[in-house]
């Protein structure tokens, strides 16, 4: 398995390298995972919607300490409607809120229980520290707030959010290598102690991108995400066996209107390669469009 990951990313380093060698020209496009590091002009709008459809087909099993296959009288499937907006406060300072809608479902033997609504918001504010013709350097402060409902619920009721508020520190690097954009996105995040006692372990993740001008409208994307949580704590001791990790490799590709400038449809699929976390999916789908404007 190691070895084909190591292949797999190694023909995208090398496809990636070889196509970036023959553009000369080019612009930073925007990642169909996460943010750029650019911000935005004041007055500039940015509106993303997407939906994303995960295939979940394992989960944890505490016994063995390892990912097992979902039981087929076991099944969780769930619908996420990501809204994201972004506006230009003033031309380095960019306001940030992602809100995702969601419906779930969890289909057990003696019970079936599912919830729809709104999860937990986020919102933060991006700067940009540093910038070249070429390479842009920025960083963010996130918060994330519990609006989500997770508690009171009915026997039937899934939970929308975590209940939990934490921040997050993230530095991304842009840099455009003739017409091929690359970003490096590295993030700490830290979460309040929750009401039964228990502080969460902070998370650690890293995502690269890699997006390839096809032609003039189409952009291939390459995304590798690596997220670590540490173990939880309570009363200042580690809870054995509850750290999680995710490891992802996402292609993907963008389409983008000229005769509408700004608008990008993009599509990709994200391919767990290793995990382990309460339900595991072996593929994710997104759809969805990116739309830049000026609101004044």
């Amino acid at each position: 398995m190691n070895k084909k990951i190591l292949l797999l990313l190694l023909s995208v380093f090398i496809l990636t390298t070889n196509l970036t060698a023959q553009q000369k020209k080019g612009g930073i496009v925007p990642p169909i995972f996460g943010i750029s590091a650019g911000t935005l002009p004041k007055g500039g709008f940015v509106y993303r919607s997407y939906v994303v459809l995960p295939q979940f087909n394992k989960m944890y099993d505490d016994k063995t300490n390892s990912m097992i296959n979902m039981p087929q009288n076991t099944k969780l499937k769930a619908v996420v409607f990501p809204q994201m907006i972004r506006y230009g406060i003033f031309n380095n300072l960019t306001f940030i809120a992602n809100l995702n809608y969601l419906t779930k479902k969890l289909t057990k033997p003696t019970i079936q229980k599912k919830a729809s609504g709104f999860g937990d918001l986020q919102l933060a504010l991006k700067t940009n520290v540093y910038k070249k013709p070429g390479t842009i350097v920025s960083l963010v402060g996130v918060m994330m707030l519990p609006t989500g409902k997770y508690k009171n619920l009915k026997k039937d009721e899934l939970p929308l959010g975590n209940g939990e508020t934490s921040y997050s520190f993230v530095g991304i690097v842009n840099q455009k290598i003739g017409k091929t954009s690359n970003r490096f996105l590295l993030s700490y995040n830290f979460k309040q102690k929750k009401s039964d006692g228990i502080r969460p372990g902070p998370q650690i993740k890293g995502i690269y991108t890699g997006v390839i001008p096809i032609s003039e409208n189409w952009y291939f994307e390459t995304d590798f995400l690596a997220e670590y949580n540490f173990k939880d704590k309570k009363n200042g001791n580690a809870i054995p066996h509850s750290e999680q990790y995710l490891y992802q490799l996402a292609p993907g590709i963008q389409y983008y209107f000229k005769q509408w400038k700004g608008l990008y449809l993009q599509s990709a699929m994200a391919i767990t390669l290793n995990n382990k976390t309460t339900f595991g999916k072996n593929v994710e789908y997104w759809f969805g469009i990116f739309y830049k404007f000026n609101l004044f």
